[in-house]
C-alpha cells in the first residue's frame, strides 16, 4: 500500500472507529433511559462522549496496525463492522439512503483494492467477489430503506406531496398502491446500489498495482526495469 493510500485508509479507519463507539455508548444507554427509566440524561450523555473519547483512544492505540491489515481483515468482521456503519447512517440522514447508499459504493472499492493488493494475480476470484459485494450491499442498503418508506407513507405531509403526482391520490396510497409505490422504488435502490457498487470495485481494481503506481500491472514495475537492464 503506497503513501497516499495509507492516508485515505487512515483517515476512514479514524473515523469510523469513533462513529461506532459513539453510537454504540449513546444508544445503548438511550435504550435503558426509555425503557427502563433509572438512567439519567445526564449519564446518557457522559456515556456518547465516553464512547467518542475511548473510539479516540482506540484509534491512538491501534490504527497503525488496523491499517496494515486492512485488506486482510475478517471479511466476517468486515461485514458485522459494515452493518454498524448502516444503522448509524440511516440515524445520521434522517431514514434516507443517502448515508448506506454510499457505505455501499465504498464497499465496492474496498474490494476492489482488496482483490488488488490480496490476489493480483488471480482475477478468477475477481468477478465473484465483487457480485457478492454488490448483493450484499444492495441487500443491506434495501433493507434499510424499506421499513423507512412503508412509515413514511403514514406522514401525512408525504402522503400530500406524493398525491401529487401524476395518477396517485392521498387515499390510494394508504393501500395496495402505496406498498406497490414503496416497493418499486425500493427495486430501484437495490438495482442502483448493485451497479454503482459494482463500477466502483471495477475502477478500483484497475487504478494500479499493489506497489500502488498508476497503470502496473502484475509482472510489471521492477521486474521489467530489470529485463530491460539485461
Amino acid at each position: 500500500m503506497n503513501r497516499p493510500e495509507s492516508i485515505v485508509v487512515g483517515f476512514v479507519l479514524g473515523v469510523a472507529c469513533p462513529l461506532l463507539t459513539f453510537v454504540v455508548f449513546w444508544w445503548t444507554t438511550a435504550a435503558i433511559h426509555l425503557h427502563l427509566g433509572w438512567l439519567p440524561l445526564e449519564a446518557v450523555i457522559a456515556s456518547a462522549l465516553g464512547g467518542l473519547a475511548l473510539g479516540v483512544v482506540l484509534d491512538v492505540v491501534y490504527l497503525k496496525r488496523w491499517i496494515d491489515v486492512f485488506y486482510t481483515a475478517n471479511v466476517w468482521l468486515l461485514g458485522a463492522i459494515y452493518l454498524g456503519l448502516c444503522v448509524a447512517a440511516v440515524a445520521c440522514f434522517m431514514g434516507l439512503p443517502v448515508g448506506t447508499f454510499l457505505l455501499g459504493i465504498g464497499s465496492g472499492l474496498y474490494m476492489g483494492r482488496r482483490q488488488r493488493h490480496v490476489r493480483p494475480d488471480d482475477s478468477s476470484a475477481t468477478t465473484p467477489s465483487l457480485r457478492a459485494t454488490a448483493v450484499f450491499a444492495a441487500l443491506v442498503t434495501t433493507a434499510a430503506a424499506l421499513p423507512i418508506g412503508l412509515l413514511a407513507l403514514a406522514d401525512r405531509s408525504v402522503r400530500e406531496s406524493l398525491a401529487r403526482l401524476p395518477g396517485l391520490g392521498r387515499a390510494d396510497l394508504g393501500g395496495f398502491a402505496g406498498l406497490t409505490l414503496v416497493g418499486i422504488l425500493c427495486l430501484i435502490l437495490f438495482v442502483a446500489q448493485y451497479w454503482c457498487c459494482r463500477v466502483a470495485g471495477q475502477w478500483s481494481l484497475a487504478i494500479g498495482g499493489t506497489d500502488g503506481r498508476p497503470g502496473d500491472k502484475p509482472g510489471c514495475g521492477r521486474e521489467a526495469t530489470a529485463a530491460q537492464a539485461r
